[in-house]
């Protein structure tokens, strides 16, 4: 396949550079030490008559001294692995030997220069020069190392010739002048060149490395590659290629792509456009493969420059999309057939709300009539409260999946008409005061002059949505919390924020706080609801056109809101706010003994107080969770545990548990109140350790029963 081939690191180059010039310099060395070595052993026996045997023995040895450096030093280089090799430091070893012998020879200048005998220095300056030649082909590679041989060799023969004032001493001279810098011009050039031969070399491998990479990969790939000219002949193939078309790459490269398939290619007018205008092209088509029978493909054409602007030869990717359009195919019929049963499940639910809500007019009409009725007691008028608040959440509830099978089933009527924010904003406060008032949460509200606004919405749906996250605000918040209201207005758009100072949301749960039916946990604990509040208030909001978000900070709280546009110039749609009523506070009443009710429910505990009220002298504590009914126990002893076994926290088990475990705790009877009423789970509470096992609905006549025998009237 042909690809561009991308920058090369020129750190890599250039350490691989230095390491060919020190192979070369290293190579050479054993013959320049042999040679040097003969011209030493030949010149002096002609020198010696000269009259200067002890400075010849002099030189001679600092020649061989420096002749045994530079071998000890090839010695060491052949003996390195070259991925180890500190580059630097072994050039420096070579370039100081190769100063140090020009330094020899030009001592032989100083120490054994023939002053009368001419024959003798022509004899002399010719040996230098030719050493200095010789050493061309070695040291070239490396002007450093060729200018520290060269010059300290020659120069000391040339002052002596220079210093001699005759007519052949300084023709001598300026012949061996004209000839030292013939030979350094010459091995500028070779040096240059060879070390550009090196460098040329070196990236010529590197990018032969790099395109036979290139070509692993395209060849790993499943997808047909292939590569076609302006003539419209195949240049490359990838190995995907040929396995499923069942042909070489010989048969088919250099060959026309109408020949190889035996009519126009499939993309014949894709390529076309590639090639004329320079862009990718793509299409979905079926082809007949050879080797793979029908497939399903996307085939996409794409344009390589091999000079701007123009486009020399096109890229054709076939991909297979067979099983991916089987399994989309599938897909859609699954979410047809899943839609199909949620539309049915949704129909069913909206069917059945006549049928629900029948008797709970009952009960809520009748718990009314009961706590309107002044001549009932006290007792039993907040006891039909308490029905009536059941029944209403139990309606709530209701409502709420009733509002979510519409919605599915894309049946939700809305009546889309002015509405005032300030009017709706007072009316959802108005009743959501008194509930935050029982719950000690402080409700704030800073919503600016912004909220004499009106936009389009359907008043009830929108008081429903303020409501919605008012009461969560409060229902999550911390004790003694508080609940922010405020607003603002941007860009013609109204924004409303609803703040608490509850713990907030992990942000690994976030992205599921608009899921139906998931609540995060909070479902074990004591909170009621479904976990589909936010979910209808956010397919509300957004039906009306609004928007709806959050953010959150765990353990700092979080802040809602939702945003509608202002609509302009439109009469005002005010509701007057119904007013709330207080839930009637529970007083107790605490006689001789004393009996310690842990359930987390609080209309459940409220049945066992009447209950107690009614039929029992004693003193009832209560607790919520099973931590703070176990310092109850400590600090209060009492005679009887009634003990709920679902608890937030602790379950009723553990708490047995460390009742028995404690000397303190242990002799209270502890009998179990639970809701778990499976067949076995009697006989598995009496094993862990409960002195009797009670299940709900609570059979009054077994815990009469149950306190009888334990606590005498």
């Amino acid at each position: 396949m042909n690809e561009p081939v991308g920058t090369l690191q020129s750190d890599s180059i250039g350490v691989a550079i230095k390491l060919d010039m020190l192979r070369l310099l290293y190579s050479g060395l054993p013959l320049a030490i042999i040679s040097n070595a003969l011209v030493a052993a030949a010149i002096t026996p002609i020198l010696w008559t000269s009259g200067k045997s002890g400075a010849a023995l002099l030189w001679l040895a600092m020649l061989s001294l420096v002749l045994f450096f530079r071998h000890a030093t090839a010695i060491g280089w052949r003996k390195l692995t070259l991925n180890t090799v500190n580059h630097d430091a072994w050039l420096f070893r070579f370039r100081l030997g190769a100063v140090a012998t020009g330094l020899a020879w030009g001592a032989c200048s100083i120490l054994l220069f023939p002053e009368n005998d001419v024959e003798s220095q022509l004899f002399l300056a010719f040996v230098l020069t030719a050493l200095m030649a010789g050493a061309m082909s070695s040291l070239a590679v490396d002007r450093i190392s060729l200018v520290g041989y060269a010059v300290p060799m020659l120069l000391p023969m040339n002052v002596e010739l220079f210093l001699l004032n005759s007519g052949l001493s300084w023709a001598t001279f300026v012949a061996m002048g004209a000839f030292a810098a013939f030979m350094f011009v010459s091995a500028s050039r070779f040096s240059a060149a060879e070390q550009g031969n090196i460098r040329l070399r070196h990236e010529m491998g590197k990018r032969a490395n790099m395109l036979k990479r290139y070509e692993f990969i395209v060849n790993t790939v499943s997808d047909m590659m292939s590569v076609v000219n302006r003539s419209r002949c195949y240049e490359a193939v990838n190995d995907s290629w040929c396995s499923k078309v069942g042909r070489s790459r010989k048969e088919v490269v250099g060959q026309a792509t109408e020949d190889v398939w035996g009519s126009p290619l499939h993309v014949d007018a894709e390529m076309d456009r590639c090639f004329a205008e320079g862009v990718e092209v793509s299409v979905q088509t079926t082809l007949e493969l050879p080797n793979a029978g029908t497939r399903e493909c996307i085939i996409t054409c794409y344009p390589f420059e091999q000079m701007p602007g123009d486009v020399s030869h096109v890229v054709i990717v076939t991909r297979d999309i067979t099983e991916l359009a089987e399994s989309q195919r599938e897909l859609v019929q699954a979410r047809d057939a899943a839609e199909g049963a949620s539309r049915a499940k949704s129909e069913f639910l909206a069917s059945m709300s006549h049928e629900l809500r029948t008797p709970l007019n009952a009960i809520l009409g009748f718990s009314q009539l009961f706590e309107m009725d002044t001549q009932l007691p006290d007792e039993t008028r907040e006891c039909s409260r308490e029905i009536e608040r059941a029944g209403q959440h139990l309606l709530a509830l209701i409502d709420d999946v009733i509002d979510l099978a519409r919605i599915e089933a894309g049946k939700l009527e809305l009546n889309l008409e002015p509405v005032s924010v300030r009017a709706v904003v007072s009316e959802s406060l108005s009743l959501i005061v008194p509930i935050a008032r029982k719950h000690h949460i402080r409700v704030i509200d800073e919503c600016s002059e912004s909220t004499n606004v009106i936009v389009h919405a359907d008043n009830v749906r929108l008081n429903q949505t303020l409501l919605n996250l008012l009461s969560n605000a409060v229902k999550y918040n911390r004790d003694a919390g508080s609940v922010r209201l405020s607003s603002h207005v941007d860009d013609g758009r109204i924004r409303i924020n609803i703040t608490d100072t509850g713990l907030g949301i992990p942000a690994a749960s976030q992205n599921r706080i608009f899921n139906a039916f998931d609540r995060l946990g909070a479902e074990r604990g004591k909170m009621e609801g479904t976990g589909i509040g936010l979910v209808i208030t956010r397919r509300i909001v957004e039906a009306m056109g609004g928007d709806i978000g959050f953010s959150s900070v765990e353990g700092k709280g979080s802040t809602f809101w939702v945003e509608f546009p202002i609509a302009e110039g439109a009469e005002l749609s005010v509701n007057t706010p119904d007013s709330a009523r207080e839930t009637p506070t529970v007083t107790r009443q605490g006689e001789a003994l004393v009996v310690l009710l842990v359930e987390d429910n609080e209309v459940n505990r409220l049945v066992i107080q009447k209950l107690f009220a009614a039929h029992f002298e004693v003193t009832l504590l209560e607790a919520e969770t099973a931590e703070v009914g176990i310092e109850l126990a400590r600090s209060e002893s009492p005679d009887l545990i009634l003990m709920d076994i679902n608890l937030p926290g602790m379950d009723g088990y553990q708490a047995l548990e460390v009742l028995k475990s404690d000397p303190d705790t242990e002799q209270i009877k502890v009998v179990a109140l639970s809701a778990n009423a499976m067949l076995g789970d009697d006989a598995k509470g009496l094993a862990a350790g409960f002195d009797d096992y009670l299940t709900k609905p609570i059979k009054i006549q077994s815990l009469f029963n149950v306190v009888d025998g334990i606590i005498p009237k």
